[in-house]
């Protein structure tokens, strides 16, 4: 793993109007990779990263079905926002040493934003929340 979902909203951000919802580590086909969920004009998207280059490998759009409720779910709670998703995967992580962010999502929390952390040490993995507003 040499691209930590921290990095994800840098790779994935190349205009201001490109935003980050969610990222996380997933195997696909066999292969390892970098799943971050992004919006852009209203257009929701899952852009795929290589892992060891940080380079777009892929984009797809997301129009339907779960991922589509999902990132509508995200979009509302980064819309009560105050701090970043990268602040609350560094938050996260500096509270449980030695373990590495492997995803974040946005969610409400009793009308609040959260990012909700995994966090993986070994084959010990465990979530947290961290407070977005």
């Amino acid at each position: 793993m040499r691209l930590p979902v921290r990095q994800s909203r840098s790779t994935c951000q190349p205009r201001k109007s490109l935003c980050s919802k969610a990222g996380k580590f997933e195997v696909d086909d066999g292969h390892f990779q970098l799943s971050v969920y992004t919006v852009q004009d209203g257009k929701f998207s899952e852009v795929l990263v290589d892992h060891n280059t940080g380079k777009i490998a892929k984009t797809e759009a997301i129009t339907e079905g779960d991922d589509y409720a999902d990132a509508k779910k995200q979009i509302e709670a980064c819309s009560k926002s105050k701090k970043s998703l990268k602040a609350a995967v560094d938050r996260a992580e500096q509270a449980a040493t030695g373990y590495r962010a492997v995803s974040v999502t946005p969610k409400l929390s009793n009308g609040h934003a959260v990012a909700v952390v995994t966090l993986l040490k070994g084959t010990s993995a465990k979530s947290v929340s961290e407070p977005l507003e």
